[in-house]
């Protein structure tokens, strides 16, 4: 046998041997890498969204605060509730 010849049947029993092995590990990458990219966009969507409703939750209650207070008191009131949220947030995820 050749040279060339002896390295194409090599290739050829190897590929028998190890391409099933081969396409099993590809398969099982691109499902794992299709779960990550569903899992962000999901969750881009869910922050998107939670973002929307919660300036509207926080308008109302400006809103409201504002017949009882000044409106100047209403937003200091709801930056400092908005600030505490976030600092327990970033403290829970150092924690991880």
């Amino acid at each position: 046998m050749t040279e060339g010849k002896k390295g194409s049947f090599i290739e050829r029993i190897l590929d028998g041997l190890f391409g099933g092995i081969r396409r099993s590990i590809e398969k099982q990458i691109d499902d794992y890498v299709r779960k990550v990219i569903n899992t962000l966009i999901l969750s881009l969507v869910g922050i998107v969204l939670l973002s929307a409703g919660l300036i509207f939750v926080l308008q109302g209650l400006i809103l409201l605060l504002g017949e009882f207070m000044p409106i100047w008191l209403s937003w200091s009131f709801v930056g400092i509730i908005i600030v505490l949220v976030g600092v327990i947030a970033l403290m829970s995820a150092r924690k991880r």
